[in-house]
């Protein structure tokens, strides 16, 4: 079974798959769940039979729900005032769709039509049937959270291993990670989001080829949070909850690139410290399940 909520731009969550509550979305006429409308660049030539495909790229979402709205277990207006209340033009809310136990959410803003006639009156009725448009403006499916958390060991005072361990060495807090692999389930590239824990002094991360590495001091308690993704692309020191921008000249190197759709790609890592290192980014999808 498919089940849909709403999670409004002021953070209240409407479910709108319960009939029996008095809101939810009918089965027929939802759009917005399949896969979103390309647009074609081509180029032609009077000189070359056809045309050449030089790019294609995803437009906006357009996105209908059916809803509708009766007493449920309160009452009518109780209902309707919620559910009008969720919407606010110009402003962005989370459509979650889930499927066999797995969410994924897209983001939308409410596109109100104002020509909407009211054929009878829902107050005498007890119920109001509407057609919801939205749109969104980044069209892909957002799946849940992918992410890797790289830890370095505790220092135990020791180079050797306390009696009785499996290992002969233990690690101390300059720790080098090699070997492993991030994957991406999606089916468009992802830009990851990397963020260093303290304390740290120094670090290294190596996605897929591109460093970013940096000497940059860090407390417990303290975080550098950097967002490769090209509309944001900024590095952020969090310390108390207050984020300082770092400019990133004042890195040793700032290379950004993408996790590729389906792919996995080697993550090594170097810190100098005893924090640790997470890679992060959400899946992006065609489709809402």
């Amino acid at each position: 079974m498919i089940t849909h909520t709403w999670t409004s731009p002021d953070g209240e969550v409407v479910d709108l798959s319960t009939p029996s509550s008095g809101l939810f979305v009918t089965d027929g006429g939802i759009e917005g769940m399949g896969d979103a409308a390309t647009i074609e660049y081509v180029r032609s030539s009077p000189a070359l039979d056809g045309q050449r495909l030089g790019g294609i790229s995803t437009g906006p979402r357009d996105a209908f729900w059916p809803v509708a709205i009766h007493a449920g277990m309160t009452d009518w207006k109780a209902n309707q005032e919620r559910f009008w209340r969720s919407l606010i033009p110009g402003e962005y809310g989370l459509w979650t769709v889930t499927h066999d136990g797995v969410s994924r959410s897209l983001e939308c803003r409410y596109a109100p039509d104002a020509g909407k006639p009211y054929t009878f009156d829902p107050s005498q009725r007890g119920i109001e049937v509407a057609g919801i448009s939205l749109i969104a403006d980044k069209p892909f499916w957002r799946g849940p959270l992918s992410s890797k958390v790289f830890q370095t060991a505790a220092d135990t005072g020791t180079f050797y291993a306390p009696p009785g361990s499996n290992f002969v060495f233990t690690i101390g807090s300059a720790s080098t990670v090699d070997g492993a692999t991030i994957s991406n389930p999606g089916d468009t590239p992802a830009w990851p989001t990397l963020t260093v824990y303290g304390p740290a002094v120094s670090f290294s991360i190596n996605v897929g080829g591109s460093v970013i590495s940096a000497t940059l001091s860090l407390a417990a308690g303290e975080s550098l949070v950097i967002d490769t993704n090209p509309t944001v692309q900024v590095a952020r020191k969090w310390v108390a909850g207050v984020g300082t921008i770092v400019p990133f000249f004042n890195f040793s190197s700032i290379q950004f690139a993408q996790i590729p759709r389906g792919g996995s790609v080697p993550v090594d890592i170097v810190l100098n410290g005893a924090g640790s290192v997470q890679v992060a980014f959400f899946p992006q999808y065609r489709r809402a399940f």
